[in-house]
């Protein structure tokens, strides 16, 4: 990752094969068994 340069075509591409996931990820349930919840930006 360091010392190499991505172009704007190939972030591009990665993103959108991890954009189903994603969604999935964000569309899913959150169990009730979570005594905190921590987010981190």
């Amino acid at each position: 990752m360091y010392g190499h340069h991505y172009s704007a075509t190939t972030i591009s591409n990665i993103a959108g094969l991890l954009d189903k996931d994603v969604k999935a990820f964000h569309a899913r349930t959150v169990k009730a068994r979570y005594v905190a919840v921590y987010c981190d930006a």
